[in-house]
């Protein structure tokens, strides 16, 4: 775990601070696994209390330059930023400490380079 925070450029810090999920990979699928179906997401929510409400393949961050981007892939319940509900299939940039929803599950967003909001 500490390699890996010591590569990532990002975290998804869960609101009631029970979960950190560094982030270090240019393209990230955040989800729940489901090996069966050979589903392995990079960000696996599925150990969440509220993991019920996740989709298996839910939403993928792609990092690109100074821009890191989040795009809903069809979840159930939705991927939200800061209350606002993403449109399946369009990249919506996020920023440090942006409030990002996937289904009930809520995390505060930390880029772990300068950030400005635009």
């Amino acid at each position: 775990m500490e390699q890996l925070k010591a590569r990532a450029y990002a975290a998804l810090e869960g609101v009631s601070g029970e979960a950190v999920f560094y982030i270090d990979e240019d393209n990230v699928l955040v989800g729940r696994a489901s090996p069966a179906d050979g589903i392995v997401p990079e960000v696996d929510l599925g150990d969440l209390p509220l993991a019920g409400s996740i989709s298996r393949r839910h939403a993928r961050l792609v990092r690109g330059g100074e821009e890191i981007l989040l795009e809903d892939l069809g979840s159930a319940n939705g991927t939200f930023v800061n209350g606002e509900r993403l449109l399946q299939g369009v990249q919506k940039p996020v920023f440090e400490n942006d409030e990002i929803r996937f289904g009930a599950e809520r995390f505060i967003f930390h880029w772990r380079r300068r950030s400005t909001r635009k």
